[in-house]
């Protein structure tokens, strides 16, 4: 299938946290996943079947962005702030 990453964020707590789409023929998911030491988890995921499909959450209630509020994202990191998160380098 098709990855589409959306956005990279900061949670409230630090974690890295990314906003991706995955794309399986008419089937779209819209997922976000944050990093911890032992890897990622996914914290939402919805998905939609077929053209103009509405999204049905599938990691519980709400929508992505009550998902976003509700680890405390900051808003969408920059591609060196990016970079740096996952290097673990400061941007520069």
């Amino acid at each position: 299938g098709d990855l589409t990453m959306i956005a990279s964020f900061h949670a409230g707590s630090g974690a890295l946290c990314r906003e991706f789409e995955t794309a399986e023929g008419e089937r779209i998911r819209i997922v976000l996943a944050c990093q911890d030491a032992k890897g990622w988890h996914q914290r939402f995921t919805a998905v939609t079947e077929g053209q103009g499909g509405s999204y049905q959450p599938a990691s519980g209630e709400g929508t992505i962005d009550e998902a976003l509020a509700q680890i405390g994202a900051s808003a969408p990191l920059t591609a060196a702030e990016e970079a740096a998160a996952l290097t673990g380098k400061p941007p520069g």
